[in-house]
Formats: structure tokens, sequence, C-alpha cells
């Protein structure tokens, strides 16, 4: 089935995802904090898919992470992509984010998926999900075309 795709505002898509996640965070310890560099940016996709991704990388940090976690977003225009950066203050990843999405879970049902969900997510929406070196902590960075 093809679902509808429409321009989709990525800072307006964040703001939301992290005020959706903020409580959860709170229950847990974890503190949300967000910022959107430069211009504005649109990506071409499904809303509630991309948000799905984004709260799915969200929730990984609040789960495994914990601490000051920190969504960030920019339009990289000489590279034509917008950035989405989830970092926490946990141990970081303990494999690369490749193997984590495609490992069993052992049981544990749809748990554990939601590395492979935002990858999945990405990849439908023409960008990828990796890890980037961090200072402390797990940094997921997120990427997709912008619309020009």
């Amino acid at each position: 089935m093809t679902r509808a795709r429409h321009e989709v505002d990525v800072a307006e898509l964040l703001g939301d995802s992290v005020e959706a996640w903020r409580a959860p965070a709170a229950e847990r310890g974890a503190a949300l904090a967000f910022e959107w560099t430069g211009v504005a940016a649109r990506v071409w996709g499904e809303r509630l898919r991309l948000a799905q991704a984004t709260g799915n990388l969200i929730a990984n940090a609040i789960e495994h992470g914990g601490g000051e976690i920190s969504v960030r977003g920019s339009l990289a225009p000489e590279h034509g992509r917008v950035r989405i950066e989830v970092v926490d203050a946990g141990p970081g990843l303990p494999a690369s984010v490749a193997d984590l999405a495609r490992r069993p879970r052992g049981g544990r049902g749809a748990r554990g998926r939601g590395l492979a969900i935002a990858a999945t997510i990405a990849r439908d929406h023409g960008g990828r999900l990796a890890a980037a070196p961090s200072e402390s902590g797990a940094r997921l960075v997120l990427e997709l075309p912008a619309v020009a």
C-alpha cells in the first residue's frame, strides 16, 4: 500500500517529538533539550512514520542513556540533507547501528526493535541512520534528503 507523502517541517516534527517524550523522560530521571540550528528545513515523507523514527531514537536514549538528552536538528544546504542528532549521557552503543538493527530480539517481541524501525523508516525516505563519535554516551544521526 502506498501512503501519501507531503512536505514535513522537520523542526516542528522534532519539537513535537520532544514534547511528547518530555514526561516519560522525566519519569526516568532524564531531561530533554531541543535545538534547531539554521534555516527551516522540510523533507518529503510520511509525517507519522518520521515521527515514529524520531520517537524511537528519543525513547532509546531515555531507556539506555538517560541523563541530559539532546535532540538537535539542522539543514546542511551544501549537501541537501537534513541532519537530526539524538545524544544521550549513557554508556554508548554496544555495537554498530547496523548490527543492533539486525540482531534477533531473543523473545522480547516488539521491544528492542526501535533502532531497526528507525533505520527502515530512514531508508524508506531516502536517508540513513548511523552512529557518530561522541565524548560520552550514544550519538545517533538520522539524515534525510531536504526538499529543494
